[in-house]
């Protein structure tokens, strides 16, 4: 669980913790014998040490308070020389560093850090200060959408909860409203009613201001509900709540004529649906906080997709150009940014503009999705760039710490001791970190590479597209549908070092689909799965597939008169994932490739399995092998798991 900084202290400390024992040991008759102003000299020293990470720890409690991260580093590296201190101090730096971490957006590292900090709060909930540790802990996992880490801690942190003699009732509150919210993007309705049963309840109980907060939980209840298809009793709710609109806050009347307006929506009362998402947003524009914008831009989608149901396509363009106004790049829906681009192409076919515009509506979203993909890049360069001055602090804050162990020892055969031990610990570090940035790195070029999509293949697709805008534009429609939800898909995996193998295989058949409308009749492909099923939890390895079965069509089916064939089989084993892709193409020996000569991308490929399976990718002429026909036969192994951590 713990981040990269976090395991640079696990692996420097146990790498010196061994000298460490051993020091201890070969001087605990040194330390008998050691004169009182020795101990004293220690005991001083420790103090000091103390003092300073309270200092640091009072300096940054406020919640408003810029966080130093050399200060909290210095704090952590203090903590881990003391011994005996209380675990309220090691998770109050947990928390902080956490704080830190998410104040520069870095989440993930966050998320760690909070777990950490409650995985110190052991029998019972002592104190106000680790409510605070578990309501970050759960909020940051569902803002991840990791649901597992989420149940794991709101689980444990209900068990404390619950164990207290007098309940707390407004955490319990919070407890079964992310589970019930994390229920529902589970699509696990059922279960979110149960939750949002023990919600309301507890609103009821804690009594005072919590009892404000059950308008928003029934506005929820009634959306499982209607995911059930229990539409009566849902509209039956908000009904209630619209009877009682005095009471309600603007957030919660947001909520509720937003919802009651989608419900009508996919219910295909588009006008009643309009009047209600226009009403919603007047009390959308009185909203203010960090999720204003967010939910102001969802307002002008929805309004903009009424309009273009009714046919209303000038008035769908103004609030379309609304959204765009709230500069849709920084906001954090790609939901909202699909929409909004398919709902911009409708406009502009459906008001008869000019190819020039359509191309120009295309050009827009291919830079929305390169804009993504080179942030997330940027991101991940700016997280490398910051675990190499972490380290370089880090070190400077240990060796300070050395300095000052050595200069409370009185013995010269322990200083050589430590000397020695500290250089042995040194090069095991230094050959720990190494192979861990190798490691790093080649996971970057993972990710670099799964970025990236054929520039060839985009370009001839939108040209093939643009001709279907002329003679079909209902088929092109669904083509460029198809093809956004492809950049959406490679954009998502390729976030993640592991994705779910139903994802990985839905984009490399959305990727085929698009290839069979550039060169329709041309090919055709068949997937098999053995010993196991498409929506099986396992994880492979993202975009590992599609540079293969682009060499096919590219080059294998270049030249070729008859039917091309790919067939992908993928057979489960014990450790990994045996693969075959085979084309019935024109083979190595006549294709204009160069045979020893391949691609960056299967370098990458074949370099990243080599190091994960100890298995290099091989690929078969099949002309070379008698009565196999014509083509290639690719066999690789992937690496799999079966969850996603």
């Amino acid at each position: 669980m713990r981040n990269t900084n976090s395991q640079f202290y696990n692996k420097f400390f146990s790498a010196n913790r061994i000298s460490y024992f051993i020091l201890s040991c070969f001087l605990l008759g040194n330390f008998v014998a050691c004169q009182p102003k020795e101990e004293q000299a220690a005991s001083l020293a420790r103090e000091t040490q103390l003092a300073r990470v309270i200092e640091i720890q009072k300096k940054y409690r406020p919640p408003k308070v810029k966080l130093n991260f050399a200060e909290l580093a210095e704090s952590e590296a203090l903590l881990q020389n003391l011994s005996s201190v209380p675990d309220s101090f090691r998770a109050e730096n947990q928390y902080l560093l956490g704080r830190y971490y998410k104040s520069i957006k870095d989440k993930k590292k966050a998320s760690s850090y909070y777990y950490e900090a409650t995985e110190y709060v052991k029998d019972s909930i002592r104190k106000e200060r680790e409510y605070t540790y578990f309501d970050w802990a759960v909020k940051i996992f569902y803002e991840l959408e990791d649901y597992g880490n989420l149940e794991v801690v709101n689980k444990r942190y209900k068990t404390l909860l619950e164990k207290e003699k007098a309940k707390n009732y407004e955490p319990l509150a919070s407890v079964y409203t992310y589970e019930e919210n994390a229920y529902q993007k589970q699509a696990n309705h059922e279960a979110a009613l149960k939750s949002n049963a023990l919600r309301i309840e507890m609103f009821n109980l804690a009594g005072g201001n919590q009892k404000r907060n059950i308008p928003s939980a029934l506005i929820s209840k009634a959306e499982s509900l209607f995911k059930l298809k229990r539409k009566e009793e849902a509209f039956a709710i908000l009904d209630t709540l619209i009877t009682k609109e005095a009471s309600l806050s603007a957030n919660d009347k947001r909520q509720l004529y937003g919802n009651y307006g989608t419900y009508l929506f996919f219910e295909k009362e588009y006008e009643a649906a309009l009047a209600y998402y226009l009403k919603g947003l007047s009390y959308t524009h009185a909203q203010k906080g960090g999720s204003a914008k967010k939910n102001l831009a969802a307002s002008y989608g929805n309004i903009a997709g009424g309009y273009i149901e009714l046919g209303d396509y000038k008035k769908a363009s103004l609030y379309l150009d609304s959204l765009e106004q709230l500069d849709i790049n920084t906001i954090d829906n790609t939901d909202l940014a699909d929409s909004y681009f398919k709902y911009r192409l409708i406009v502009a076919y459906k008001t008869g503009q000019s190819i020039d515009v359509l191309v120009s509506e295309l050009d827009t979203v291919i830079a929305f999705q390169k804009n993504l993909r080179n942030n997330q890049l940027g991101q991940e360069l700016l997280a490398l760039e910051k675990t190499y001055n972490e380290k370089e602090i880090l070190q400077a804050k240990n060796q300070a710490s050395e300095l000052n162990r050595v200069r409370m020892q009185s013995s010269i055969i322990a200083l050589v001791v430590i000397f020695i031990l500290s250089l042995l610990g040194a090069f095991y570090f230094y050959r720990q970190r190494k192979k861990e940035f190798e490691q790093e790195g080649l996971l970057m070029q993972q990710r670099l590479l799964r970025s990236q999509m054929s520039p060839h293949f985009i370009f001839n697709f939108l040209y093939a597209t643009q001709n279907q805008i002329r003679e079909n534009p209902n088929v092109a429609i669904q083509h460029l549908t198809k093809f956004s939800r492809l950049l959406r898909l490679i954009l998502e995996n390729s976030m993640l070092n592991y994705v779910q193998l139903d994802k990985e295989l839905e984009s490399l058949k959305k990727y085929l689909d698009l290839q069979r409308v550039r060169f329709p009749e041309k090919f055709s492909y068949e997937i098999i799965l053995e010993n196991m099923e498409e929506e099986e939890f396992i994880f492979i390895p993202p975009m590992l597939l599609q540079p293969i079965v682009e060499n096919c069509i590219e080059h294998g089916f270049a030249k070729i008169t008859y039917a091309g064939k790919i067939t992908l089989r993928m057979t489960k084993q014990a450790k990994y994932i045996s693969c075959t892709v085979e084309d019935n193409g024109i083979g190595l020996q006549q294709s204009n490739q160069q045979q020893d000569k391949q691609s960056s991308a299967m370098c990458l490929i074949s370099d990243f399995l080599k190091k994960t399976v100890k298995q290099e990718i091989k690929i078969i002429d099949k002309a070379s092998v008698p009565n196999a026909g014509t083509g290639v036969e690719v066999k690789l192994l992937i690496p799999y798991k079966l969850t996603e951590d």
